[in-house]
């Protein structure tokens, strides 16, 4: 008697040519859906006001002492720090 055991997956032919389940795509897609969202979402709370903080200091450092955040942003904590530059600068 043969000591080795071996555990065997039985799959029909129609399993093995149909590939990749479509949950699989349907993940995803959902995966490639969410990320996109969260770029954007990243790109409007974060990356803008750092922006906009980003070129008000280097036009005050370029001796533009006249220079304003014209657009303040919705964030709280943004809000502030534009702010804050904004009265410093004046």
């Amino acid at each position: 008697m043969n000591d080795d055991l071996f555990l065997v997956n039985y799959m029909s032919k129609r399993d093995v040519d149909n590939g990749i389940p479509l949950w699989i795509y349907s993940v995803l897609l959902l995966s490639i859906l969410g990320l996109a969202m969260a770029a954007v979402i990243l790109q409007r709370i974060l990356i803008r006001p750092l922006g906009r903080i980003d070129s008000a200091i280097c036009a005050v450092d370029g001796g533009n002492i006249d220079y304003r955040i014209q657009s303040l942003s919705k964030t709280r904590e943004f809000y502030k720090i534009e702010n804050n530059f904004t009265r410093c600068a004046t």
